[in-house]
C-alpha cells in the first residue's frame, strides 16, 4: 500500500512540474516575458511582431497580409555622418531587416530580470540573426548581482572592457557554442514627472544585452565597415571654392568601423589593443 502511495505522489509531482513549464511566447506584447536565453534563431518574425509593437507604430499596415513586414520600412541601415558626406550607404551590401519594439513592460526577460525594449535583426530571408534588449535596474547592487549570476551560469568572459568610467560603461562578452552574448552597462540621471504634479529624480542603472548567432558574426561585422574612396571631391561648407582630393588632407582613415547596437565591442581595435590599460576593468568596477 505504501508503495502505491509513493508512486502516486511521484506522478503528482511529475504532473505539477509539467504544468509549471513556461512556453516561449511567439508574439511580442506587454508582459509576454519572451525568454532571451531560449532563442534558437528560428523564430517567426511575422508572428513575433503580429501585434505591431513597433517603434514605427504610427505607420498603418495590413497585418492580415502575410507579406506585411515592409522591406523598405524595416531595411537595416546604419547611421553614419561620414557615410552621408561621402554618399555611401551602410551596410554597403544589404544585410537584412531591423524590427524594434517601442517601450513595452516586461516584453522580454533573462531569468527574473525583465527587459522593456527589444530589437530583432533578421537576414534577407527574414530569419533572426541577432537580438538586442534594454533593461534598467533600481540599484547598481542588483545589476552587479545579475552579471555575477550570469557569469556563474555561462562561465568566464572572453572579453571585458571599461569603456567609460564616468558613466559606468562596462562591456562583457561570452563566446558560447551557438551564440555570442555581449552585456553592456551604463548609468545616468533621470527626472520623471507624473500627471498629479509630483516628480522624482535619481540615478538609473542600465543593462543592454546583445545576442548574435555565431554563424552570422562575420556578416554583421562587415556590415559596419565604411571604406572611403582614395580620391574624391567634396566642396567645403564655408568656402565653396575649396575642394579636397585625398583622405590625408582631411585626416581621415580609409577603413572606418561605424558603431551601432549590433557591433561587438571586441571588433573595436582600441579596446583590444588597450595600449595603456585604460580599458581594463578594475576590481572597483
Amino acid at each position: 500500500m505504501n508503495k502505491l502511495l509513493i508512486i502516486f505522489a511521484l506522478v503528482l509531482i511529475s504532473c505539477n512540474e509539467k504544468e509549471t513549464i513556461i512556453q516561449q511566447p511567439t508574439v511580442l506584447e506587454e508582459n509576454c516575458k519572451f525568454d532571451l536565453e531560449k532563442i534558437d534563431f528560428k523564430e517567426d518574425i511575422s508572428n513575433l511582431f503580429a501585434k505591431k509593437p513597433f517603434y514605427f507604430y504610427e505607420i498603418e499596415v495590413d497585418t492580415t497580409d502575410k507579406n506585411w513586414l515592409s522591406d523598405t520600412i524595416f531595411k537595416y541601415k546604419i547611421e553614419s555622418y561620414l557615410g552621408e558626406v561621402f554618399k555611401i550607404n551602410l551596410p554597403t551590401k544589404e544585410l537584412g531587416y531591423l524590427y524594434k519594439t517601442r517601450q513595452i513592460d516586461s516584453v522580454a526577460r533573462i531569468g527574473n530580470q525583465y527587459f522593456n525594449r527589444i530589437f530583432v535583426l533578421a537576414n534577407l530571408d527574414k530569419k533572426p540573426i541577432a537580438y538586442y534588449a534594454e533593461s534598467r535596474f533600481d540599484s547598481k547592487k542588483d545589476r552587479d548581482a545579475f552579471i555575477k549570476n550570469f557569469r556563474e551560469m555561462h562561465g568566464q568572459t572572453k572579453y571585458e572592457f571599461l569603456i567609460d568610467s564616468h558613466y559606468d560603461h562596462l562591456s562583457y562578452q561570452w563566446d558560447l557554442d551557438t551564440r555570442i552574448i555581449q552585456i553592456e552597462t551604463s548609468s545616468g540621471f533621470q527626472i520623471s514627472a507624473s500627471s498629479d504634479g509630483t516628480s522624482k529624480s535619481g540615478e538609473y542603472y542600465r543593462l543592454d544585452v546583445l545576442i548574435i548567432d555565431n554563424a552570422e558574426t562575420d556578416a554583421i561585422y562587415k556590415a559596419h565597415i565604411l571604406e572611403l574612396p582614395e580620391k574624391f571631391n567634396i566642396k567645403g561648407q564655408i568656402d565653396k571654392t575649396v575642394s579636397y582630393t585625398n583622405l590625408k588632407e582631411l585626416d581621415l582613415e580609409k577603413i572606418n568601423i561605424i558603431e551601432d547596437e549590433f557591433l561587438l565591442n571586441s571588433y573595436i581595435e582600441k579596446y583590444i589593443k588597450n595600449e595603456y590599460g585604460e580599458y581594463t576593468i578594475s576590481d572597483e568596477e
